[in-house]
C-alpha cells in the first residue's frame, strides 16, 4: 500500500486548543491532572482525536498504521507565538510518555502563507517532494481574516503598530501587541493545493479525528491529492 513520505499538521484548532494567540501567559509546565500545559488561566489540551492519531503514530497500534509509521511527521504553523507553540509540542505528553514534540522531525513555525512558505521549506528540508506529503488544517480561518482586516482599516493599524484583532474563538475584540496578522490567516488547504501541487491536503475544521486520518491515508494510497473531497 503507498504509503506518504511525510504527515504534515498545523497546530491551533487542529492539534490543539486554544490558539496560541488566545493565551494569558507563556505556556510552563505540563500538568497531568489537567491533560495539558498550563498557561496563566489558560490549559492548552490536544483534542481526543489528536492525541489517538498522534498515539497510534509513536505506538503504531492499528493495521493502517504502518503507513503512517513509514512516515516522517512535519508541522506547520501560522501562529503568531512560535516560541509558545514550540514550548507546547516540547512539553505536551502522549500515552507513551513521549512529548509530542519527539514525534517531530520538522517544523516551520511563524506567520506566512503556507501554500508559499511553510509547505515548500518543509519539502525541501524533508527532500520529500509535495506528491508523497499528506498536509492536515483546520482551515476555518477565511472569516476571521475578512474581520481583522475590516478591523484594520477601522483602525489604521500597520503591520508594525498595534493592531485590534478579533477573536474567532470568543468573538471579543481585544488589543494585542503583536504585529498584525493579516495575510497569515486564511483557506490554507485552498493555498497548499494551489501552490504545492501533488499535496494532500484535509481540512479538520472540529479538530484532527481519527476518522480524517484514516480517511487521508486511504485516499493517499489510491493516490488522491488536492483537498480530500468531503472536507
Amino acid at each position: 500500500m503507498r504509503a506518504p513520505g511525510m504527515i504534515v499538521f498545523d497546530l491551533d484548532a487542529c492539534l490543539w486548543h486554544p490558539e496560541m494567540f488566545e493565551l494569558t501567559a507563556p505556556p510552563g509546565m505540563y500538568d497531568a491532572d489537567a491533560k495539558g500545559v498550563l498557561a496563566g488561566h489558560d490549559v492548552v489540551r490536544l483534542f481526543d482525536g489528536a492525541r489517538a492519531v498522534l498515539d497510534r503514530c509513536a505506538e503504531n497500534r492499528k493495521p493502517n498504521d504502518s503507513l503512517a509509521k513509514q512516515s516522517v511527521i512535519g508541522v506547520a504553523s501560522s501562529t503568531t507565538e512560535p516560541a509558545f507553540a514550540n514550548a507546547c509540542l516540547d512539553r505536551l505528553l502522549l500515552f507513551n510518555g513521549c512529548s509530542v514534540g519527539s514525534l517531530v522531525s520538522f517544523r516551520q513555525i511563524y506567520p506566512g502563507n503556507k501554500g508559499a512558505q511553510h509547505i515548500p521549506r518543509l519539502s525541501r528540508e524533508a527532500k520529500i517532494p509535495y506528491d508523497e506529503i499528506i498536509f492536515f488544517d483546520d482551515c476555518e480561518q477565511r472569516l476571521f481574516q475578512h474581520l481583522l482586516l475590516e478591523y484594520r482599516q477601522r483602525y489604521a493599524c500597520s503591520n508594525r503598530q498595534e493592531c485590534v484583532c478579533l477573536s474567532k474563538t470568543t468573538s471579543i475584540v481585544h488589543k494585542c501587541s503583536f504585529p498584525c496578522a493579516a495575510g497569515t490567516y486564511g483557506d490554507n488547504c485552498a493555498d497548499v493545493a494551489k501552490g504545492c501541487p501533488g499535496t494532500l491536503c484535509v481540512r479538520t475544521p472540529h479538530g484532527l479525528t481519527e476518522a480524517l486520518f484514516d480517511a487521508a491515508l486511504a485516499a493517499y494510497a489510491e493516490g488522491s491529492s488536492g483537498i480530500l473531497k468531503g472536507t
